[in-house]
């Protein structure tokens, strides 16, 4: 009887021990796992790094970022390093390519880089390593190509255009849609109709340009991304029913001041 209590409890201690050592080990591996990864971006930072001095901006530093970093290894960071705020160009209108990354004209300060280095080492961003960089970047190019039709179309044809304030109608320069496909004219369609509005032009009938720039800028941030995503039959057939709406609101209106009034 002792000896099959022993036999247990030595199993049992076994099993203890085994499963608090492989817990130990796996524990251990990962970590060594989340250092080798934090090297590597810490790696991406340094060489931005050496480019931290004077003027010099981000651009600069695209060549020897893409010779210096191999593929896996900007496969691994590159998510990370987007979201802790190195300035990566995204392409507007076609996909992300790993191959070749390039970065925006933006000065660079070793004060940022040092921020991030710090939050790499301490494990903030652990979560964001293997990423897929493909599926991350090119998610939303829908969005970011419509974005880019829309401010093309504000800035060569909008900001040339004037307006007819006692007819209230843009007129825009001739044969502005040659230079955009078809698609791309179905693509601002609704946003062009929802721009087509006195407030952007001054008393001079002319397009404002801070107007436009700021029309650009709120683009950029997402602002008339509803517009951007709206279809034109969808859109008339809304402003139709709600036009109706307000005849069939002010119609009744009347009926009951009459009735009023007969009273």
């Amino acid at each position: 009887m002792d000896s099959i209590i022993f036999s247990l409890l030595s199993s049992g201690i076994g099993a203890v021990i085994g499963t608090l050592l492989g817990e130990h080990f796996i524990t251990k591996k990962e970590e060594e796992r989340k250092k080798e990864v934090r090297a590597i971006a810490l790696k991406a930072i340094n060489v931005i790094k050496q480019y931290a001095n004077g003027e010099n901006t981000y651009d600069m530093t695209s060549a020897e970022f893409n010779n210096k970093m191999s593929l896996a290894e900007k496969r691994t960071v590159i998510v990370v390093l987007h979201k802790l705020g190195i300035p990566i160009i995204i392409p507007p209108t076609t996909v992300f390519r790993i191959e070749s990354i390039s970065f925006e004209k933006k000065p660079i300060s070793k004060d940022e880089l040092s921020a991030i280095e710090a939050q790499i080492e301490k494990g903030y961003c652990d979560h964001l390593f293997y990423l897929d960089p493909e599926k991350y970047f090119d998610e939303n190019v829908r969005l970011r190509t419509v974005r880019s039709t829309a401010i093309r179309w504000v800035r060569e044809v909008f900001s040339n255009s004037v307006i007819d304030h006692n007819a209230r109608q843009v007129i825009y320069p001739n044969n502005w849609f040659d230079s955009f496909s078809y698609g791309e004219q179905c693509a601002i369609n609704v946003f062009r109709s929802r721009t087509a509005v006195e407030w952007y032009f001054n008393i001079k009938n002319e397009a404002d340009i801070n107007k436009m720039d700021q029309l650009v800028r709120d683009i950029e941030v997402g602002l008339w991304d509803t517009s951007l995503y709206c279809d034109i039959e969808n859109y008339q057939n809304l402003t139709a029913n709600t036009s109706i709406n307000s005849q069939m609101t002010l119609f009744m209106q009347n009926m009951m001041n009459g009735q009023n009034q007969q009273q």
